[in-house]
């Protein structure tokens, strides 16, 4: 009696663990079995859920967003007068208090001095979330900053962040620069584009351009009578370019096109298949009223 009570209690455990693995096999086959973009737009709204997490951490850590536009000199005393200089001065400086009139910062890692380097949205959001490039590595990555709040780029330091784990495969310098972009899940040419609000409400395009210029795009807006009302407005807008690689125009001030999800079907094509952190559905699919 014992035994077969023992010999039936084995098999209902063989037959469970049997049961249990169909179950998953059958979950992993339907997932590679769905159509090719199904899976990465799932994937790619999957990590810019995960890059939203990043820039909380981000937040929690130093008080603020990143901003999405910055110029990056190793020496104070290369900064000038125009409003991005001033911005970006204290940027740095509210994100390291102590950084004082700063000397000889490799933001770049290894290398020349940075002299006037200006990092655009998709550059800032490795740039913050990720650290100091490493340029001694073999494979792209990222070193994170220094807790040393009078050089965040010193090397060998105690460690704040990454915040984010970067895939070195999709981790790239575009247009001649030495600071990382981010291609997103679809590996197009095009990487992410990030645009803060300046930890202001509305406060998107304070250069009155796009901080994401060099790749075609604007921030999203609601409404621009009487001033600009965007999605997200006191945090950050992320957007993916979509299959075709391409992006739409999003809302161009001073007069560009707004977008709602009940217009959704009226975007640009270029901008029909666009992901982004503010709605769940590619952006040319319009909502029920």
């Amino acid at each position: 009696m014992a035994n077969d009570a023992k010999r039936s209690g084995k098999r209902f455990i063989v037959l469970l663990a049997v049961a249990l693995s169909l179950t998953v096999l059958s979950c992993v086959v339907g997932y590679l079995s769905l159509p090719y973009p199904i899976v990465l737009v799932a994937d790619t709204q999957s990590e810019m859920r995960q890059l939203d997490a990043a820039m909380q951490a981000f937040k929690a850590m130093y008080g603020v967003y990143p901003p999405s536009k910055i110029k990056l000199c190793s020496n104070c005393k290369d900064y000038g007068a125009e409003p991005l200089d001033q911005a970006s001065i204290m940027a740095l400086s509210r994100l390291w208090p102590n950084i004082g009139m700063f000397q000889d910062i490799a933001w770049a890692g290894d290398g020349p001095p940075v002299q006037g380097e200006i990092l655009e949205g998709d550059q800032c959001l490795v740039f913050f979330l990720g650290g100091i490039p490493d340029s001694a590595a073999k494979e792209p990555a990222c070193l994170g900053f220094a807790r040393n709040g009078k050089n965040p780029a010193q090397l060998g330091d105690a460690r704040v962040g990454p915040f984010f784990g970067f895939d070195s495969d999709r981790l790239v310098k575009l247009r001649g620069s030495r600071f990382w972009s981010y291609l997103d899940r679809y590996s197009t040419s095009q990487p992410y584009a990030y645009f803060s609000a300046g930890n202001k409400k509305n406060g998107y395009n304070r250069f009155c351009t796009s901080d994401c210029s060099a790749l075609g795009v604007w921030p999203y807006a609601k409404s621009l009578d009487p001033q600009p009302d965007y999605f997200n407005p006191n945090t950050f807008q992320l957007i993916s370019a979509g299959p075709d690689g391409k992006f739409g125009p999003g809302t161009a001030l001073p007069d560009g096109k707004t977008w709602t999800p009940q217009t959704a079907d009226q975007i640009d094509p270029a901008g029909r298949d666009d992901l982004s952190n503010f709605y769940p559905m590619p952006m040319g699919k319009r909502t029920a009223e």
